[in-house]
């Protein structure tokens, strides 16, 4: 989560000046030419929290020699942008290491088409390496890996022992490990390795290294599950999978539809937490917990915003306890689809969003009665498609709606002969 701040973008003058001063008497005349150069020819604006990849990124292309080559593929109108440099500057290392980024951070590239007309949905099926990195989603990247062909992705940690988000590797260590990886309500990410960013030509150490983790895709629209039978096992799967975190002392502070995913293939899908970045982990025999607000996309009754467009909290001393703050923040996230199960879980939201944290369940508590709840909703509601035929077909036309159709037969078959195991 980016605090409003953060979202303010930096001036080029701004960045040449934060730039200068993060070199100070480290750099020479000649690579101080190649980061205005880079700073000045590049287009995009860059969040303040972008500032320090640029500057890395920048150092390791005029070592790499790739400066002209990097300007050059920021010509077009669909090339590369600011945000994106630190990627382009990797694309070497990470090759080596075995994995492969997408063409557009290879030495080289260049947009050779034309640019998208009318927001032309086909445009970037076919040219996929014209369309940027997303700006706000800068610390993650898809590639591939080269030894098996599976599709990963890069998340970008901090090590910086004084920074905000220092103890994501530790908790993604401490989840990954066995038994705790093996347990069957684990939803940390998977992580399959850890990438050290290395040190530039003149010893600048990013403190930052790559979690390889695998590709999955968002849980936002549960259209995905085709019927609500399985759109209530992901959910259900999401609150075991906080129980689980939270008897282990870990709150993840940012649970929010755009940090849970699901597995490639389904359904029935997997799910996974990601962006432990806010997390915090305590010893599970000394809970509750108070924490100070450092984040998150979810407004919470007991840390009220200044306003809906200013997400600072109205006090940032105040205190507040970052497990019941989970419960509030799991429902919210889901609120869209079970308000379409009304009235079964109107009790649970209710106790879930408690204005006062201290009458909220417990996770474990919040499990059963999940699951009581799921015991009432009629048989017949757990067959319902997710997605009408009929949008899909307003919306995407009959070739659509046809493959929504087979799609959704193929659920409900599935979920007769096994929905009971789930």
């Amino acid at each position: 989560m980016l605090h409003r701040d953060a979202l303010l973008r930096v001036t080029v003058d701004g960045l040449l000046a934060r730039l200068d001063r993060m070199g100070a008497d480290t750099l020479d005349e000649s690579t101080r030419r190649s980061l205005e150069r880079l700073a000045r020819g590049i287009p995009g604006d860059l969040l303040p929290v972008q500032v320090g990849l640029f500057f890395y990124g920048a150092l390791v292309l005029h070592a790499q020699q790739r400066v002209d080559d990097t300007l050059s593929a920021s010509t077009s109108t669909h090339g590369l942008r600011k945000h994106e440099i630190f990627w382009t500057s990797l694309y070497p290392v990470l090759r080596q290491a075995g994995y492969t980024l997408h063409r557009r951070y290879a030495p080289g590239w260049q947009h050779h088409g034309p640019p998208q007309i009318d927001d032309d949905p086909s445009f970037w099926k076919r040219f996929p390496e014209a369309q940027p990195l997303d700006t706000t989603s800068f610390r993650a990247m898809p590639a591939d890996c080269m030894r098996t062909g599976e599709k990963i992705v890069f998340k970008v940690l901090h090590t910086r022992r004084d920074h905000p988000s220092a103890n994501e590797m530790n908790i993604l260590r401490f989840l990954n490990e066995e038994p705790r990886r093996s347990h069957p309500h684990n939803v940390c990410v998977p992580v399959y390795d850890y990438i050290r960013i290395p040190k530039t030509e003149r010893g600048i150490d990013p403190e930052l290294s790559l979690a390889v983790m695998p590709s999955l895709q968002p849980s936002a629209l549960l259209g995905v599950c085709r019927i609500y039978g399985f759109a209530l096992h992901v959910i259900k799967q999401s609150f075991e999978g906080l129980a689980f975190l939270h008897s282990l002392g870990v709150a993840h502070r940012d649970i929010c539809p755009s940090n849970i995913m699901l597995s490639s293939n389904g359904p029935p899908f997997r799910v996974y937490f990601i962006d432990f970045g806010l997390a915090s982990q305590f010893d599970p025999h000394s809970l509750p917990q108070r924490v100070t607000w450092i984040g998150g996309q979810t407004e919470l009754p007991e840390v009220p915003y200044v306003s809906f467009l200013d997400r600072r909290p109205v006090d940032p001393s105040m205190r507040y306890d970052p497990f019941a703050a989970d419960i509030y923040a799991l429902y919210d996230a889901y609120l869209l689809n079970l308000t379409t199960l009304l009235p079964f879980f109107d009790d649970l939201g209710d106790r879930m969003t408690a204005a006062v944290p201290a009458i909220r369940p417990h996770a474990d508590e919040c499990v059963q009665l999940f699951k009581l709840a799921c015991k009432q909703v009629p048989w017949r509601r757990l067959y319902r498609p997710t997605i009408r035929i009929q949008i899909t077909y307003r919306v995407d036309g009959w070739k659509a709606a046809a493959r929504n159709l087979i799609q959704t037969a193929r659920a409900m078959s599935w979920y007769i002969l096994f929905g009971r195991t789930l």
